[in-house]
């Protein structure tokens, strides 16, 4: 019953998200101040959006292939305690760093997309060559910091019972059991005649929001910072 209203709020979230990633890549790369409300739509978010589907399509692709090798690696598994678990252990390994590698090269294709008024995936591909493990950097602490403030909210933000609902889980059958009353707690949590529920609502979209809005600065810094060549255009004063 909730995939309608769910792909309503992702199409909401889509169609909110571009124009602010836009006016916000705009100011960190040209200084164009958005007015207080920017509510806009043009060949940049229509480029932005385009944009965002190729990613889409390559995390399809690489979720396809990862679940292909997850199974090789699964049916490896099955050799042994010895060379089973070590090839599967190394299978997630490799599918980690890859993906690692792949989105890090393609961190920078929405401000690149705006900055070059094109889709501009294979711009974006080459220039963080060079730039390669400054980025893995940049992002990695941005992740951290993601992942602590999840682990000192997850209390609050996660619907009451969800944890609960594992309590006691020693067997298969306990867990099928558990992910129920896990599910239909979670549901719970999205009834609005609950106060609390719409308290922690407002604040889990509040912390989305700004997220958003921190994750498309940073990825302009981090573009702007790779292209900046005025250091390298400025004039040698005279001996």
């Amino acid at each position: 019953p909730a995939y309608g209203q769910l792909a309503l709020f992702y199409v909401v979230v889509v169609l909110t998200s571009a124009p602010l990633f836009v006016a916000l890549t705009r100011l960190v790369l040209r200084d164009e101040k958005p007015g207080l409300f920017y509510i806009g739509w043009g060949a940049d978010e229509w480029r932005t959006l385009a944009g965002w589907a190729v990613l889409c399509a390559i995390g399809a692709g690489l979720a396809a292939a990862f679940f292909v090798l997850g199974a090789i690696t699964g049916a490896l598994a099955a050799m042994g305690p010895g060379p089973g678990i070590l090839l599967n252990i190394l299978g997630a390994v490799i599918v980690g760093l890859v993906g690692v590698w792949i989105f890090v090269r393609l961190s920078t294709l929405t401000p690149a997309t705006i900055d070059l008024k094109k889709v501009a995936l294979s711009q974006g591909w080459e220039r963080t060559e060079d730039d390669f493990w400054p980025l893995v950097g940049f992002w990695a602490l941005w992740l951290v910091i993601m992942i602590v403030v999840q682990v000192a909210l997850i209390g609050y933000l996660t619907p009451r019972g969800v944890f609960d609902a594992y309590a006691g889980v020693t067997t298969p059958d306990d867990m099928i059991e558990a992910q129920y009353r896990a599910n239909e707690a979670m549901l719970k949590g999205y009834e609005l005649s609950d106060g609390g529920n719409v308290a922690r609502l407002v604040v889990g979209n509040a912390i989305g929001f700004v997220v958003l809005i921190l994750t498309a600065i940073a990825g302009a810094i981090a573009w702007r910072m790779m292209t900046d060549t005025s250091a390298e255009t400025k004039p040698t004063p005279a001996a």
